[in-house]
């Protein structure tokens, strides 16, 4: 008799798992959090509700983003109308790369300060300014270091600024020496009107060519 109470037993623990709901589930039953993660692709409600295109479009965060991209674009045509009725106004002016550029441009004119306050405590270390007469050139250069030789003392570690967007290459700052009292530093800003003045020097070492430098500070005792 005891084979039979196995085999009924066994037959019963069989129908125990074949419930009616299996027949309508055939994937492998998951633990309760993957059934109702509605990130999971093979979660239940997935399975009877599925994310389309068009319902992406008509949940409140599509909704969000159709009305963003509404105003972004009612924004730019208010602009280009304002600029039109306003010629001095520059659309432009608000892009990334002009904010990336106006921000370069104001470190050259903090730098060239520097430089500036540099090359005073050498007239009043030496009784003149750095380099001869007529001397002009790029400051850090490695053919003609005489003003940076006679600057690096005068910057901790040596290190004297350097243009931000064209160190190492010949529109790096400018340095000329006029006399014993006077002298000009100079850089190339990228932000500036097109009737903007530029300003060239002959003779100078590895001078970049005319139409460069536009920004000036011309210094006398």
């Amino acid at each position: 008799m005891q084979p039979v109470i196995l085999g009924s037993a066994r037959i019963k623990m069989l129908s125990y798992y074949r419930k009616p709901t299996d027949f309508r589930n055939p994937l492998p039953r998951l633990n309760c959090f993957a059934r109702l993660n509605p990130l999971n692709p093979v979660s239940r409600l997935n399975l009877f509700n599925p994310l389309t295109p068009l319902h992406l479009l008509r949940s409140s965060r599509g909704i969000s983003i159709i009305t963003l991209i509404i105003l972004a674009a009612a924004i730019v045509a208010a602009f280009n109308a304002y600029a039109y009725f306003n010629p001095k106004f520059q659309l432009s002016k608000y892009s990334v790369v002009y904010l990336i550029h106006a921000q370069r441009d104001n470190q050259r004119k903090a730098d060239l300060e520097k430089i500036k306050a540099a090359v005073e405590k050498y007239y009043d270390d030496n009784g003149q300014y750095p380099a001869r007469d007529g001397w002009c050139g790029r400051i850090y250069s490695v053919f003609n270091p005489e003003v940076k030789d006679a600057l690096s003392d005068y910057f901790a570690g040596g290190a004297i600024p350097r243009d931000p967007g064209f160190r190492e290459t010949d529109r790096d700052y400018f340095y000329r020496r006029e006399n014993t009292r006077t002298y000009v530093l100079m850089a190339a800003l990228e932000n500036l009107p097109a009737d903007s003045p530029t300003y060239s020097y002959s003779g100078c070492h590895n001078w970049p060519g005319d139409d460069v430098y536009n920004y000036r500070l011309l210094i006398s005792r």
